[in-house]
């Protein structure tokens, strides 16, 4: 490999780390800036705020081969994602706790690719920079010359320059089989509630918002619906883990909530208040995983 290695910044600042998404809006824009900057579609990824970014699903062909990127936008193909290895881009098969084996959850999915890359030196947290991984073996995707091989490539196409890259060897010390990863996803249900936590503080703060606007001025009708709607989506998304957690009460009611908005002689006033009330009761149950979250960060930075 090549000693002149490149990073790049790429949706993560210096210090910011990726677990947990405190502020949903600021999720969503990310989440959408990833969309348009790698010109995936949601279908193309797995996303939940209780990892910051979104990671793109590896697939199989009919043979079982991992396919390539066709279609992703050639500026982002020096990121990580894009080439990592099929034993970590592909959902793993996990026992559950009675044995049973099954396929991890996206929660599972997105904590152990995302400490998988952190552990090989991929995303430095302390900078915010991801390794440019054709740098890592001479190759500057910027060229023009280097950037038309690397489409016809990505197409489909042999190139020894591309066929080479080959990232195993840096996951060799975190596997999917290694203590670290497995420490890290068997967190996953801790930190799925406390997101929870920060998604019902979020919500909290929303509606309140929306309500002392309303307070100051008397908005028009479809003004108040559209950001009831939005905070309900928003609310939607952020309680994710359901399937992970056996906990899906709390999604039903805010569907049931969506739905009620579908009548346009709803009360919407009453629908915030709702949401409110689940939010607070969502907050007291899940702010003790929160706390233990940020309790366990806090005597890791001491020890660094």
């Amino acid at each position: 490999m090549s000693t002149t290695e490149r990073r790049r910044e790429f949706l993560v600042g210096p210090g910011e780390g990726v677990a947990l998404s405190p502020d949903l809006d600021s999720y969503v824009d990310r989440y959408e800036r990833f969309l348009d900057a790698t010109g995936l579609t949601p279908a193309d990824v797995v996303a939940s705020p209780v990892v910051r970014i979104p990671i793109p699903q590896g697939v199989k062909d009919s043979h079982g081969h991992p396919l390539r990127w066709d279609g992703v936008k050639l500026d982002v193909l020096w990121h990580p994602f894009f080439w990592l290895p099929a034993s970590v881009a592909l959902r793993a098969h996990v026992l559950d706790e009675s044995g049973v084996e099954r396929v991890e959850t996206s929660e599972e999915y997105l904590i152990r690719v995302i400490v998988q890359c952190v552990s090989a030196g991929l995303l430095d947290v302390d900078s915010g920079t991801w390794l440019d991984v054709p740098s890592s073996y001479g190759i500057d995707v910027d060229s023009p010359d280097v950037r038309a091989r690397l489409d016809q490539w990505e197409r489909g196409a042999s190139d020894p320059l591309f066929d080479q890259i080959d990232l195993t060897e840096r996951f060799s010390k975190c596997g999917i089989d290694s203590e670290m990863v497995r420490d890290a996803t068997s967190q996953t249900p801790l930190y799925v509630f406390a997101q929870w936590a920060y998604t019902a503080e979020h919500l909290g703060r929303t509606i309140s918002d929306l309500q002392e606007d309303d307070r100051a001025f008397v908005p028009e009708p479809h003004e108040q619906h559209d950001q009831t709607m939005k905070a309900l989506i928003t609310a939607y998304s952020g309680f994710s883990g359901g399937d992970l957690i056996g906990e899906t009460q709390t999604r039903v009611q805010v569907q049931s909530m969506i739905d009620a908005l579908e009548d346009p002689n709803c009360d919407v006033g009453q629908i915030r208040a709702q949401l409110l009330q689940l939010s607070a009761r969502v907050h007291v149950a899940t702010k003790p995983y929160l706390d233990q979250v940020n309790f366990a960060a806090s005597k890791a930075r001491e020890a660094a």
